[in-house]
């Protein structure tokens, strides 16, 4: 999800960065050889609700239902997320989670279902796998993923794929691997699980550069993805003002919020959540002070859209982060 420089990342890393990989007792995690499914397992309760406010966590400390006041989703980072380490599965706040104790787990996820909070696991990140370079079967690790949510009790999965190389030179490529992968991942993790995936802006460009890119993903697998997670930063300094958010993206033909919604393919309204960082260290560019990010939402809001906001990360993106990037659009 960050694309920052080593030497940014060690400045920033109390700010919010991607921290250094944390260790934690030898049963904290699953090894790439498998997850062992859990019997019987139910769906979650939280409910699949509309706007969707998401805030991403990569850091180790997991924050209390109390803190996460004015989301309603909350990823934890990364399952598949250390492409250098194929050792375990789940890092950062992910392997925190699974370390936690099963009664730990349950007192914290009916905390956060009180408050109407879904918890979401988001696969792979900037460090992460690379299924298709590495030619992972999509089918086989969509049914690893849904056995890892159902053991940890999330309530779905974000896919934050980012192999830009694979995207860049084969598209066809990715577009076949997440149209698999999504595919078998519904099957296995029915309604009310969520599934969101969460796109770079530039990948829904009207030009040809992508083969389609996430629109034909969208054309494909659309009805099984509920939302995206669209990263409206670290694209060259577009999508830093109102006009270039939500109306025309001069840099990145077609894909601004309007743009992506009402040109061929196009996702609806409601499933386009405007992504953010927190503050402007946690991204190369991109960054919109949440007051003046709520002018933009509340201009968009009365044309129509309601998608909703996500940001990279807490606790930069705060409850009193999310108040004003709403700008009284929303509750």
């Amino acid at each position: 999800m960050l694309f920052l420089t080593l030497l940014s990342s060690l400045l920033i890393l109390g700010a919010g960065a991607r921290p250094t990989r944390r260790c934690v007792s030898d049963n904290s995690t699953t090894t790439h050889g498998g997850v062992t499914p859990p019997v019987d397992v139910a769906p979650p309760t939280t409910g699949n609700v509309q706007p969707r406010f998401v805030v991403y966590l990569d850091l180790w400390d997991i924050p209390t239902a109390d803190d996460l006041t004015g989301w309603n989703v909350l990823n934890l980072a990364f399952l598949f997320g250390s492409e250098v380490d194929r050792s375990k599965d789940a890092v950062d706040a992910a392997e925190h989670w699974t370390a936690l104790t099963p009664e730990e787990r349950t007192a914290r996820k009916k905390a956060y279902r009180d408050k109407g909070i879904s918890l979401v696991i988001s696969i792979f990140g900037a460090n992460g796998w690379v299924p298709v370079k590495d030619k992972i079967p999509p089918v086989e690790l969509a049914t690893k993923t849904a056995q890892f949510v159902k053991k940890f009790d999330f309530d779905g999965v974000d896919v934050d794929y980012e192999e830009f190389d694979v995207f860049d030179n084969n598209p066809t490529d990715a577009i076949d691997w997440l149209v698999k992968y999504t595919r078998q991942l519904r099957q296995e993790l029915p309604s009310p699980y969520i599934i969101s995936h969460a796109p770079v802006a530039p990948w829904f460009t009207t030009t040809d550069q992508y083969r389609g890119g996430y629109r034909e993903v969208h054309n494909q697998v659309g009805d099984d993805i509920d939302f995206y997670n669209i990263q409206f930063y670290n694209q060259g300094h577009d999508y830093e003002d109102c006009t270039s958010l939500f109306n025309n993206s001069t840099k990145n033909p077609g894909t601004s919020v309007f743009e992506i919604a009402h040109t061929d393919h196009g996702v609806p309204l409601n499933k386009i959540v405007v992504g953010k960082p927190g503050i402007a260290n946690d991204a190369s560019n991109g960054f919109i002070a949440p007051d003046k990010l709520g002018t933009c939402v509340k201009d968009a809001v009365g044309k129509g859209w309601n998608g909703g906001i996500m940001s990279w990360q807490w606790p930069n993106a705060n409850a009193d982060w999310i108040r004003q990037a709403k700008g009284g659009a929303f509750p």
